[in-house]
């Protein structure tokens, strides 16, 4: 019976040990591989070298209401600069029915022009000058967007500038002008991917030398010999998104 016991003890000691060493190779091996998380086709292949679409603000309910009209929204000419040009699509900047600021609806742009402020039939703000040159464009409607995307750790002070076909897979604002390129949505979904299956994706390979893991609640880049390059918590992350994504965004070169 003892014989047994200290038998049966041997054994369960060795399907212990051997379960432990199966963990310890598993996570190297995931480690060294990395996770890549499948990215939408348009997001990878899609044209990065110049943004097609302007988001403009509409600060009045005159103006607003003009816009929607005229199918048309106006905008200094200093904020336009030749280099953006042309431009395929404007999303207005305005407030929901709550009160809350958001992207609602896009037109596509059939036409630009240069007219004088003093002809667009909208009030004015105090001291503006009626002949300072403003680009009118005409859109051919505004439709909704596939979803409203509420306004979210977002510079502002005139029109910002991105590309169409993030508009259809982001439902806050900030990634819309952060991200530039196939290897910024790689970093953005793989923080995001750590996020919501931290234990099923270890690491994530984010640029030929750089990784990305979750350690002690921070984001955490690290070179191919596992030497960690800097970090930012996932607190930080949450309050100010498109600052740490920034910071994540220059480890990796």
């Amino acid at each position: 019976m003892k014989k047994k016991q200290k038998e049966s003890a041997i054994q369960r000691f060795f399907h212990t040990f051997r379960r432990l060493l199966s963990r310890i190779f598993r996570c190297r091996s995931s480690v060294k591989k990395a996770t890549t998380f499948p990215l939408p086709e348009d997001l990878l292949h899609g044209c990065w070298a110049q943004p097609d679409t302007m988001v403009g603000t509409v600060r009045t309910r005159e103006q607003l209401g003009y816009n929607l009209a005229q199918k048309c929204y106006y905008v200094p000419g200093q904020f336009i600069p030749e280099n953006r040009l042309p431009i395929s699509y404007i999303v207005l900047y305005e407030r929901d029915e709550k009160g809350v600021s958001c992207f609602l609806r896009c037109g596509r742009v059939l036409d630009v022009r240069t007219v004088e402020r003093g002809n667009i039939p909208v009030t004015m703000r105090p001291n503006s000058d009626p002949e300072e040159p403003y680009c009118l464009f005409t859109v051919d409607s505004w439709k909704p967007l596939p979803h409203r995307i509420p306004v979210q750790d977002t510079p502002w002070g005139k029109p910002l500038f991105t590309h169409h076909f993030l508009m259809s897979h982001f439902h806050v604002s900030w990634p819309l002008f952060t991200l530039e390129s196939a290897e910024d949505c790689l970093l953005f979904q793989s923080m995001e991917q750590l996020l919501t299956k931290p234990k099923t994706t270890p690491c994530f390979s984010v640029s030929p030398h750089r990784f990305l893991t979750l350690k002690n609640d921070s984001f955490l880049i690290t070179n191919r010999d596992k030497e960690p390059l800097g970090s930012v918590s996932v607190a930080q992350y949450q309050r100010s998104p498109r600052f740490s994504f920034l910071q994540l965004k220059n480890l990796l070169s």
